[in-house]
């Protein structure tokens, strides 16, 4: 056997709690259990394990993929592990399930996965429903499951994919989607010989118009293009481009000349319009008067002035000198006295303030001392008082009864009129008040002391903060030093007033003499640049008699004509270079008109011998088309009356030997139409009956639906040797059940691995004598399902094996 189921494992799948795990590798596997034990679910799990889905519940709920799961499962979650037996090894596979859904593959790939679920695995809830599903017609398909079952058994799906491939072929409206080229060649060649012409004439517009283009640039280009040279337009870009920039130098190079000519000439005006002899003799006489006044200020106000700052330079080297503006250094070195001036005198009195704080401090300890002093004096007087003896006296009182005393006996009459108990009791209250006084001088001296002890603590604190008698004199001296030099600025900040003025006018005077100076230096350097910018523009020098300001002039002039001219060319070479990129664009437009005119020409003369073909193939489908029907026909009649009806005849007739009506399949009455499978039933004695659901009754009609989908199992090869049934005796009596019986047997003989589940427990123990092993080799797997006391399922399999009959061998 090329395929064999060999063990499953479940895990809270369905109506199995628990883990369970079963043996399946023997040619029958029977398995029983009572409702709901979980007899399906197992068989679900294969069917799960093999495809990696269980269409039969997915026919029944569209969210049945939430109650995978059983309800309690501890996690939420379960498994089914399969393991099965191929011809080149053992397969296995693990699926995981969940709420989310399903984990993991089935064994088996797309093909085998269907051939499983149509024709391997009969579910109860399909079985009562075979009919219905079977001849339950999509509405988006033309064909019926049943349909689709007999083209796959009669292998009818060439000859119908190819009667359907060529059904356009009948009309020629139905081309336009599956042959668009022939619609198009039959509709639409005269608007591509349209477009070609079209091509055609937009590829002589072009190149009229770029012959135009070529000769404007030969004229705009001027010498950059030579007039027996090809035009280039990407060479010809380059060197437009070039003879621009260069142009553009040019021009820069002639501005950067006319603005710098511009200023000589503006400077030749403003000096010719001065008297030049007057300002000079002016400007030396204020600037030897500028310079007398400042000697005058220097030897009088100005050295007192530099004297002061320079003794004040000594202690605070911040202060500008005096030579960099005498009212600045006057100002800043005042500013600079006040402020250490106002520091010193802070620190003075800060000083004096300490030392009033440690007197009144050193008063408070001297008298604090003193009060320790009398309280230590009083605390001595009171040492002998003892608060523990007046109250030894207290407790005797109570045992004085007249003057004898209780401790001695002695008659206390005898030395004083006073009684014993008074004398007693003022004993007492003096040694109590006594006490008192003695513990109200102890806190006393407790604070008096803390006192004294913070006084001291604060006046060494103070006495740290004061400075010393040296460093106070030096203060002081340094304070008195500070007022003095004060002083001497106040009387001097006139003079450092007329310092600054005539330091002012000193320095304007020499500015104005150096600005002379330079005017007449810079006419006679003007001339010579001017000379130099005439060499550059490649003209005559200008003579020495020429006036600098009509040489000016001149220059300006050719200038101004030079830049003219450049500018005229660059917009000639920038019409030129516009014109390049169209000639450019007109080229490229016109190798692509030439080659759509060419490809719409040779699409024209394609399409004309196209639609030329496809109308001789057309002819060629249509008569392909009658032979497939024909062929088609003679199949179906063929294996209708051969194979199938002949099978579920047999097995029919079986199963239900007393049933008058057998159901078999309608022969189709046309070869035109595509084949529908319809059933129907025939009377034994002669004639026809209608569909089996209104012939048969309902055990017989189960039996029917058990026998078709054995008969669709058994009419084509073993794809997959396995058959696997839920419940298939539903409605059946006990000859039914004897004729089924004896039909597993022959499964099994026929190298068919078989599993049924049944729900009786009388049916599971006949079909295990019935199917016993009947020879060596032969094996039977019996499968109870029950619940154990905590919910859990429990199987109990078993493997029977040949035994020898020992009372037939006796």
């Amino acid at each position: 056997m090329t395929f064999r189921l060999k063990q499953l494992t479940i895990e809270n799948f369905r109506s199995i709690r628990g883990r369970a795990t079963v043996d399946l590798d023997a040619p029958i596997v029977l398995i029983h259990g009572p409702n709901g034990v979980g007899k399906t679910s197992l068989l679900s799990a294969i069917e799960l394990g093999l495809t990696g889905d269980v269409g039969a519940l997915s026919r029944g709920e569209n969210g049945f993929l939430q109650h995978l799961v059983h309800k309690g499962s501890p996690h939420g979650r379960g498994s089914v592990d399969l393991t099965v037996i191929r011809r080149r090894g053992e397969a296995h596979t693990s699926l995981q399930l969940s709420a989310a859904g399903i984990q993991g593959r089935g064994l088996l790939d797309g093909e085998e996965s269907e051939f499983f679920s149509n024709r391997c695995y009969l579910a109860q809830s399909t079985l009562g429903r075979l009919f219905e599903i079977y001849q339950n017609q999509d509405a988006r398909r033309s064909d019926t499951a049943l349909t689709r079952f007999v083209k796959d058994l009669l292998r009818l799906d060439s000859l119908e994919a190819l009667i359907d491939g060529l059904h356009a072929v009948g009309h020629v409206n139905r081309l336009r989607l599956p042959a668009p080229q022939f619609w198009m060649a039959r509709s639409d060649l005269p608007t591509l010989e349209r477009d070609a012409v079209t091509s055609e004439a937009e590829t002589r517009t072009l190149e009229a118009e770029l012959r135009t283009l070529e000769i404007d640039i030969r004229t705009l280009s001027g010498d950059v293009l030579a007039a027996d040279r090809p035009i280039e337009p990407e060479l010809l870009a380059t060197q437009l481009s070039s003879r621009r920039q260069v142009d553009d130098r040019d021009l820069t190079d002639l501005e950067r000349r006319r603005r710098e000519i511009e200023v000589i000439g503006r400077q030749i005006a403003d000096y010719a319009a001065t008297d030049a002899g007057a300002k000079r003799e002016a400007a030396e006489q204020a600037l030897a008067v500028a310079r007398s006044a400042s000697l005058a200020w220097a030897a009088d106000g100005g050295r007192q002035l530099e004297t002061v700052i320079q003794m004040i330079q000594s202690a605070h080297a911040e202060i500008p000198p005096i030579g960099k503006g005498a009212n600045a250094a006057h100002a800043a070195a005042l500013a600079s006295l006040t402020t250490e001036i106002a520091r010193v005198e802070g620190a003075i009195a800060r000083d004096a303030a300490n030392e009033q704080t440690l007197t009144a401090v050193e008063e408070d300890i001297v008298a604090g001392q003193a009060r320790i002093a009398e309280i230590d004096h009083e605390l001595a007087g009171l040492a002998e008082t003892n608060q523990d003896l007046a109250s030894a006296l207290a407790s005797l009182a109570p045992h004085v009864h007249g003057d004898d005393c209780p401790v001695c006996g002695r008659d206390y009459g005898e030395v004083s009129e006073q009684p014993l108990a008074a004398r007693l009791s003022a004993n007492i209250a003096e040694l109590t008040h006594t006490a008192g006084r003695l513990e109200a001088l102890s806190r006393d001296r407790s604070a008096g002391a803390a006192a004294v002890a913070a006084a001291l603590r604060q006046a060494d604190e103070i006495r740290a903060r004061r400075m010393t008698s040296e460093a106070l004199t030096t203060v002081k001296r340094d304070l008195v030093q500070l007022a003095e030099w004060r002083n001497e600025l106040t009387a001097l900040a006139d003079a450092a007033r007329s310092g600054e003025v005539v330091r002012s006018a000193l320095s304007l005077a020499e500015r104005d003499l150096a600005h002379l100076n330079s005017q007449d230096t810079l006419l006679s350097g003007h001339r010579q640049q001017l000379a130099e910018h005439a060499a550059a523009l490649l003209l005559a020098a200008p003579a020495i008699q020429d006036a600098a300001d009509a040489v000016v002039a001149h220059l300006l002039e050719e200038i101004l004509r030079r830049v003219g001219v450049i500018t005229a060319r660059q917009e000639r070479l920038r019409r030129a270079e516009d014109m390049v990129r169209r000639i450019s664009s007109r080229r490229a437009a016109l190798e692509s008109a030439c080659t759509a005119a060419k490809t719409r020409r040779q699409r024209v003369e394609t399409v004309s011998a196209a639609k030329k073909e496809a109308d001789r193939k057309i002819d060629v489908a249509k008569d392909l088309v009658d032979k497939a029907r024909k062929l088609r026909t003679n199949i179906v009649s063929r294996a209708f009356n051969t194979d199938l009806n002949t099978v579920w005849r047999e097995l029919f007739i079986r199963l239900a030997p007393d049933e008058v009506f057998v159901p078999r399949f309608k022969l189709p009455d046309s070869s035109g139409g595509p084949i529908e499978a319809e059933l129907e039933t025939i009377y034994r004695a002669g004639g026809l009956g209608g569909d089996p659901r209104a012939m048969l009754s309902a055990g017989n009609l189960n039996t029917a639906a058990l026998t078709l989908f054995l008969a669709l199992h058994l009419s084509v090869p073993p794809t997959l040797p396995l058959l696997i049934i839920d419940d298939p005796v539903q409605s059946m009596d006990e000859v039914h059940i004897a004729q089924f019986a004896a039909l597993l047997r022959t499964l099994k003989s026929a190298d068919r691995q078989v599993v049924i589940a049944v729900h009786e427990r009388a049916l599971f123990d006949y079909l295990t004598l019935e199917l016993s092993p009947a020879y060596n080799g032969d094996q039977l797997i019996t499968i109870e399902l029950t619940r154990v006391p905590g919910g859990e399922s429990k199987p109990v399999w078993d493997l029977k094996s040949f035994k020898i009959d020992q009372a037939i061998a006796a």
